[in-house]
C-alpha cells in the first residue's frame, strides 16, 4: 500500500515567473490544512485533482495555464521510499520519473526523447513508445505485471476521492445506473445509494445503519420516481419516523447529504469488484475541502473520528477554518498555510520551538493555541 510521505508543488508562467511555490508538505495518516483565506489551500487541492486527471484518460494539460511540477515521495511497505516527479505545461508533454530512493534503482526515466522503463520481472530497462500527452502510468495497464511499481503509482492517483466545499446544488443532480462512487460535488449521491441498495445490499445496510447513528429519526432510504425532463427517474428519498411524506434528495438539507457522502467515501473500498468491471477499488486518499461545511459541532467530531478510523486504508486530508475542527485534530497533524504573493509557506506547529513548548504545557483548547499564538505570530510568516 502506497502512502505519500512528502509532496512539493510548484507552478511557473511561461515567462519563468512563479505562480505558486509550496513548501514541502509532510503528510501523516490524517491531515488538517488550516490557514487564513487565500493562503493556497483550495489551490493545493485543485492541483491534487489535476494529478488525478493526469493519470486518467484524457489530456488535462490542454487546460493548464502554467508549467506545473510535482515532486512526491511515497512510502511503499515492500520497497521503501519511492520518488516520483511529474512536469507538465500548457499543451506540453508530460514528463515523469520514478526512482527507488533507497536503492537508487530507476523504474521510469527519460533519456533524450525515449521513455525507459524497468521490467521488474527480467530486471532489464526497456524503451517504450508512449503517448507523451498522457501519463505513462496509464499506458502500461496491459503490462502491469512487468511494471508493478509504475502501475501502483498510477492507481494511487486514480483512486484519490474528493469532496468539494460547495453546498449541494439541487438543480444539478446526476442520475444514472452506473454511479457507484460519490462525485466531488455530491451530485450523484442519490444514484450511488440506490445502486448500493440494489447491487450491494450489505454495504447499503452498513451505510444506512451508520447514518442512523447521526440521525436516529431516519427510518429508511427509499427510491421514488420523479419526473425529470421527459422521463420518470428513480431518486433517493429519506423516510423519517412519524413523518408521512418522504423527503427527496434534492430537498434534504445540504448538511444531511454531505454527511451521507462523508460516510460513503471510505466505504467504497467494500464495493464488490464485480460491480466495477472486475477491478478492486480502495480510495488511496480522501481529500475534503472545508470538512465542517454545514455540520454542527457534535457531528463534525463524530465524522472526524470516523475518518480517523479509516486511516489504515486511506490517507485523509481536509481543510478548515473552524475552531471546532481544530479541537478534534491534534496539532501534530496540522499544516499551517501562509501565503505571500506566489510563495506558500507550510509549517507544522511542532516545527516552531515556542509553539511546541506552548502545546506541551498548555491546558488550553487547540483553537486557543491557534487563535492566541499561531494566528498572530510572525514565526509563521513567509519570508
Amino acid at each position: 500500500m502506497l502512502k505519500i510521505e512528502k509532496i512539493n508543488l510548484t507552478e511557473k508562467y511561461a515567462t519563468g515567473e512563479t505562480y505558486f511555490d509550496y513548501d514541502e508538505l509532510k503528510l501523516h495518516d490524517i491531515n488538517l490544512i488550516i490557514g487564513p483565506n487565500a493562503s493556497g489551500k483550495s489551490q493545493f487541492i485543485g492541483r491534487l485533482k489535476f494529478l488525478k486527471l493526469t493519470h486518467q484518460k484524457g489530456q488535462p494539460t490542454k487546460d493548464l495555464k502554467t508549467n506545473f511540477k510535482a515532486s512526491i515521495v511515497f512510502n511503499n511497505q515492500s520497497n521503501g521510499s519511492i520518488g516520483y516527479e511529474l512536469s507538465a505545461g500548457p499543451g506540453e508533454l508530460i514528463v515523469e520519473s520514478i526512482i527507488n530512493l533507497n536503492t537508487k534503482k530507476s523504474y521510469l526515466r527519460y533519456e533524450n526523447e525515449d521513455a525507459l522503463l524497468l521490467n521488474e520481472i527480467t530486471g532489464e530497462e526497456v524503451k517504450l513508445l508512449v503517448n507523451k500527452r498522457q501519463s505513462i502510468t496509464k499506458q502500461i495497464e496491459d503490462h502491469k505485471s512487468k511494471f508493478p511499481t509504475i502501475y501502483e503509482i498510477g492507481k494511487f492517483f486514480e483512486s484519490i476521492l474528493f469532496l468539494d466545499a460547495d453546498k449541494f446544488n439541487p438543480h444539478s443532480i446526476d442520475i444514472g445506473p452506473n454511479q457507484l462512487i460519490p462525485s466531488d460535488q455530491m451530485r450523484n449521491i442519490s444514484s450511488v445509494v440506490l445502486n448500493w441498495k440494489v447491487n450491494s445490499p450489505k454495504l447499503f445496510k452498513i451505510l444506512l445503519d451508520k447514518y442512523k447513528t447521526f440521525f436516529p429519526y431516519v427510518e429508511e432510504f427509499i427510491s421514488k420516481q420523479v419526473p425529470i425532463g421527459n422521463s420518470l427517474l428513480d431518486v433517493l428519498s429519506i423516510k423519517e419516523k412519524g413523518v408521512k411524506e418522504e423527503v427527496l434528495a434534492q430537498n434534504v438539507s445540504s448538511g444531511m447529504l454531505r454527511i451521507l457522502c462523508l460516510l460513503a467515501l471510505p466505504m467504497t473500498r467494500q464495493i464488490d469488484k464485480k460491480l466495477l468491471g472486475g477491478q478492486n477499488f480502495s480510495p488511496s486518499m480522501i481529500v475534503i475541502d472545508e470538512i465542517d461545511n454545514g455540520l454542527d459541532y457534535q457531528i463534525t467530531g463524530n465524522i472526524i473520528d470516523y475518518l480517523e478510523s479509516e486511516t489504515e486504508f486511506s490517507q485523509i486530508l481536509f481543510t478548515s477554518h473552524s475552531p471546532v475542527v481544530c479541537n478534534f485534530v491534534t496539532p501534530k497533524k496540522w499544516h499551517i498555510f501562509r501565503r505571500l504573493a506566489s510563495r506558500v509557506k507550510v509549517t507544522s506547529p511542532f516545527d516552531i520551538k515556542e509553539t511546541k513548548e506552548l502545546i506541551e504545557k498548555s491546558k488550553s483548547s487547540n483553537w486557543d493555541i491557534y487563535k492566541n499564538h499561531i494566528a498572530n505570530s510572525q514565526l509563521y510568516s513567509v519570508q
